[in-house]
């Protein structure tokens, strides 16, 4: 390892930057530490540092955009991420901009500090003697399938993505692929091998159990039950076809943390398995890691159906599990499900009462169950209750994310369809103060003020709404 090296710290939370301070000053690391993003970014870029440590949700700049700035000057710099909720920022991304590991909070000093050193050893050249080192990056597996053509071009995207390949098609060539104990991933091609797949899968597990199987398969397989009855690592539909195929490699090949010496007793040893209770409880939260991606990459394509199946499915491989609420509550609310919308955002917030994002997603979904979009009409008791709840949500959202405009604009808009108008116009200049290209803040200030008769300064605001997005239209209440 480097002598006294130097590690940067990103972190909106100081509580965690001044953590990793105590955690690594003593184990001869240099810390320097910033709870800005753009400053931290100015110091990476300026100084020499053996890794960065970086959060992804932070104000302004988030850590993914940090990141993709950081590779234009420097590619080769090991970054690692520190995150809540590591299904957010899809691991895909992060592995197209080259982090080289994450941590999730909160976390233990010795977790965060064997991921640390772990990244610098793997940095370091070769010596030959320790081979878990030098085993450390390498990514081998064997790809069967029956078919020629679909194992060429599978192997083609794989070896893109940093493996080493042996390409089998059938058990004969299958089973000894099984005794390399540097080969003991599999990546089995459940359309070439039709009702004998599952058959194969089992003689796998009979003959290797430690081999950890990948199956890859066609939308709505008739097989597919009979894959999950067996022990696999993962069941994935067209994996190629939205890169979750990445996702996968990092988690079948991600190395597991050892058992601390103080702890000897990791989990009680299941007789059918050979399976700890803490391996098969981190099987369960990868699959829901996963399951949320997909969930994810659907809500962006507008597969809301799809989206919804996946999250749900998150959610019943670990009930707990926050964001996979919060991304059911999105989908839900974009569909128009308003009440489902509600009752996950309630529930993602019980989960994580320091979730920002929950906070605002709910006040939105109070807002359009009071139907914030129409600009006059009757304030029912019912809507002054929901404008009134989405007010508190945006109040508790700004309490934890004080610097992000958004959460101004949307509380302003709340005060502006209760009729507050003094206290909407506040909100969209604090919003304006925080980004000065805020456009819709201009926009939302200009309808208030043309109602109170500020007609100069609401067209003075409609003028910069416009200039901002010249691209949309904007309608004028006063002309």
């Amino acid at each position: 390892m480097l002598d006294d090296p130097r590690l940067l710290v990103v972190d909106d939370e100081d509580v965690v930057c001044q953590g990793c301070r105590r955690i690594f000053s003593p184990r001869g690391f240099q810390v320097e530490t910033s709870t800005d993003s753009r400053e931290g970014l100015d110091l990476a870029r300026a100084n020499d540092y053996a890794a960065v440590l970086l959060d992804i949700k932070m104000p302004v700049m988030d850590g993914l955009q940090f990141l993709e700035r950081l590779r234009r000057e420097k590619p080769d710099l090991p970054v690692i991420f520190i995150t809540g909720f590591p299904c957010v920022p899809t691991a895909a991304s992060a592995v197209r901009l080259g982090a080289t590991d994450y941590v999730t909070k909160p976390f233990t000093p010795d977790e965060i500090t064997r991921t640390v050193e772990e990244t610098l050893r793997s940095r370091e050249p070769s010596t030959g003697h320790d081979e878990d080192v030098k085993d450390q990056g390498r990514r081998n597996l064997i790809l069967a399938s029956a078919d020629r053509v679909s194992a060429h071009t599978e192997a083609k995207q794989l070896r893109s993505l940093g493996c080493e390949v042996r390409v089998v098609s059938g058990w004969a060539e299958l089973q000894p692929a099984l005794g390399d104990p540097e080969y003991n991933v599999l990546v089995l091609d459940a359309s070439s091998f039709g009702p004998e797949g599952p058959g194969l899968v089992g003689r796998v597990n009979s003959e290797s159990p430690s081999t950890r199987t990948v199956v890859i398969a066609p939308s709505a397989s008739q097989w597919e039950s009979a894959y999950r009855e067996q022990s696999i690592f993962y069941y994935a539909v067209e994996p190629f076809v939205d890169n979750e195929i990445v996702e996968i490699l990092d988690a079948v090949f991600h190395p597991r943390p050892k058992p601390l010496p103080h702890a000897p007793a990791a989990g009680v040893v299941s007789e059918s398995t050979g399976v700890t209770n803490s391996e098969q409880e981190a099987q369960v939260m990868l699959d829901a890691i996963v399951a949320c991606n997909r969930g994810l990459a659907h809500e962006r394509s507008g597969q809301l159906d799809r989206a919804v199946a996946f999250f749900s499915e998150a959610i019943r491989l670990n009930p707990r599990f926050s964001r996979a609420y919060e991304g059911r509550a999105l989908v839900r609310r974009d569909a128009g499900n308003l009440q489902g919308a509600l009752a996950d955002y309630t529930e993602a917030i019980r989960l994580n009462p320091n979730d920002a994002e929950a906070y605002a997603g709910r006040g939105i979904g109070y807002l359009a169950d009071g139907g914030y979009t129409r600009e006059s009409g009757y304030l029912s008791v019912r809507r002054q209750r929901c404008f009134d709840k989405a007010i508190d949500d945006f109040a508790s959202a700004i309490r934890i994310e004080p610097q992000n405009p958004e959460l101004y604009f949307w509380r302003g808009t709340g005060y502006r369809v209760k009729g507050d108008a003094e206290k909407a116009v506040a909100n969209f200049a604090e919003a304006i103060r925080l980004k000065a290209d805020h456009a819709k803040s201009y926009l939302g200030r200009a309808r208030v003020l043309e109602q109170l008769g500020e007609t100069e300064k609401a067209q003075d605001d409609y003028r910069k709404a416009e200039q901002l997005n010249p691209h949309e239209q904007i309608t004028r209440r006063g002309t």
